[in-house]
């Protein structure tokens, strides 16, 4: 009988340490990753983004650059940007890596001289490299 008892008492030492270990090592890591989720509010390179428009993350993340490509009423002539109609007056716009030094060819935008100056001037990113080549 107190071979019983002794058996008991270490099952549920055994059971409360596991139950400890579980909740101090598994359990924290949880609440670090539902802080990383919350922290992680803003949309990535090539994400759209919202501020009046649910169902989008409201900025983008540090360091990119918010552009409303929708409609897109600019064009650039030699590194200069020209606005051939009303601006952009979209409520969804698009999170793009301008200022980097690279003027890049994304899947989700293409950088121009329009919407990032800052890259592409002086790469031959222009929609049209003079005024005769538009004419």
């Amino acid at each position: 009988m107190l071979k019983k008892i002794i058996i008991a008492l270490v099952v549920i030492v055994v059971v409360g340490l596991g139950y400890w270990v579980y909740q101090s090592i598994f359990a924290s890591e949880e609440e670090v990753t539902s802080e990383g989720v919350e922290e992680k509010a803003c949309a990535e390179d090539g994400d759209t983004f919202s501020t009046v428009v649910g169902g989008y993350l409201d900025s983008c993340c540090e360091g990119l650059k918010e552009w409303f490509p929708i409609p897109d009423t600019r064009f650039s002539i030699a590194d200069i940007c020209y606005e051939v109609g009303s601006p952009s007056e979209s409520n969804i716009g698009l999170c793009i890596k301008c200022g980097d030094g690279v003027c890049e060819n994304h899947p989700q935008y293409d950088e121009n001289p329009c919407n990032c100056p800052e890259d592409c001037a002086g790469k031959n990113k222009s929609h049209f490299s003079s005024i005769e080549e538009f004419c």
